[in-house]
């Protein structure tokens, strides 16, 4: 197989060159991808550069020259293809917030290593080197991939970002196989192709500040509407919502007050926007004060002393299961999920496989070790 160093590539800068991109690329039923982006002073990141790669070919998609990215969609979201990605979140949000289709396939190299005996987070460079024998130079870690033109050095490091998943993934495939535990990853993979990962609704931003469950009614229902004002002006401004106010902002508020809005940077606004801004979140404050009731967020019940004791027991058994079974214990257990399993108070085993995280492969392998753990 052709290696990222020995493959041509091509640059597509134009809607033609991207086309003829597309048209290679409908060919192969595996595709790696990677992306970069940019996202300092906007809402959502910006994507600024597309790397393509099969055995035979490594592409390089510029999408703010190439224009309509609508060859590329077609052939994303084709159920019986799949997309290789190292690490996919971060691209995946990025696809999602430019309105490309999610994958209809995909296998992150990363997961897939995490189910061969690597740490859970381990790098694309690191993993390369593990299954490829190839050593990458990281010499555009921190670049602006807005600015044009892109240099002959940012160019080498997105092709090298996404030249060796073809050779990486050949070789996580048998390992799985040899290991039984493709369909597990195959699982995981499949889980973060939920759309709703990557949406964030304005109404809804409230639940992504941590102090709101230690707030007073009041103040929470002040609070819940400032946060959604917060994102739409993000959203509307194009800025990110730390540059309008930071939680410490919010909550500082909801508990005193916001008629001065106090500590609000508004980084990088005109004085217009900073006055549309002050505006629309004064109103957002006098419309929480207004409101009698907050709306109520998920509950978290507390765990007493001797549940804690329970949950940590747990923790460390699963962990130890993982690490005897060859994978990183953070596939199969957190801190988050043994407590989840502990306040379901599932009364069978097979409730037990109802606890959002714990269905699937998790329940089926070690669902009885659990069990046995929580009723021991």
């Amino acid at each position: 197989m052709p290696t990222s160093s020995t493959r041509p590539e091509l640059l597509a800068r134009a809607p033609a060159a991207l086309r003829w991109v597309a048209d290679q690329l409908a060919q192969a039923n595996a595709i790696a991808m990677d992306t970069e982006f940019y996202r300092d002073d906007v809402y959502a990141p910006q994507l600024c550069l597309v790397q393509l790669a099969t055995p035979t070919l490594l592409a390089l998609v510029d999408p703010l020259q190439c224009g309509s990215l609508e060859p590329l969609a077609e052939i994303l979201e084709a159920p019986e293809r799949i997309w290789i990605l190292h690490s996919a979140k971060g691209d995946l949000e990025v696809l999602e917030r430019s309105g490309l289709p999610l994958p209809g396939g995909l296998f992150d190299t990363q997961l897939a290593a995490a189910f061969c005996g690597w740490p859970r987070h381990v790098s694309y460079a690191e993993l390369a080197h593990d299954l490829c024998g190839v050593s990458l130079a990281k010499t555009a870690t921190r670049t602006n991939w807005r600015r044009r033109p892109l240099s002959s050095a940012q160019l080498r490091y997105a092709a090298q970002d996404v030249g060796d998943l073809p050779a990486m993934t050949d070789a996580l495939y048998s390992k799985l196989e040899d290991r039984g535990w493709l369909e597990a990853a195959e699982e995981e993979c499949a889980a973060l192709l939920d759309p709703s990962l990557w949406r964030v609704e304005p109404a809804d931003a409230w639940l992504r500040i941590k102090a709101w469950r230690s707030l007073p009614s009041a103040a929470l229902a002040v609070l819940q509407e400032l946060a959604e004002s917060r994102e739409s002006l993000a959203i509307e401004l194009d800025r990110p919502v730390r540059w309008l106010a930071d939680d410490r902002c919010l909550v500082g508020w909801a508990l005193r007050g916001g008629d001065k809005l106090e500590g609000a940077p508004f980084r990088r606004m005109s004085t217009q926007q900073i006055a549309y801004a002050r505006d629309a979140l004064h109103e957002a404050f006098a419309r929480g004060q207004a409101q009698r009731n907050p709306r109520r967020g998920p509950e978290k019940p507390r765990l007493n002393s001797a549940e804690r004791t329970l949950a940590d027991t747990l923790l460390a058994e699963l962990r130890t299961l993982a690490t005897q079974a060859g994978i990183a214990p953070e596939m199969l257990a957190t801190r988050r999920l043994a407590g989840r399993l502990l306040r379901a108070r599932a009364g069978s085993l097979a409730e037990l496989a109802e606890v959002p995280g714990w269905s699937g492969w998790r329940h089926d392998r070690f669902g009885t070790q659990a069990w046995q753990v929580l009723n021991g």
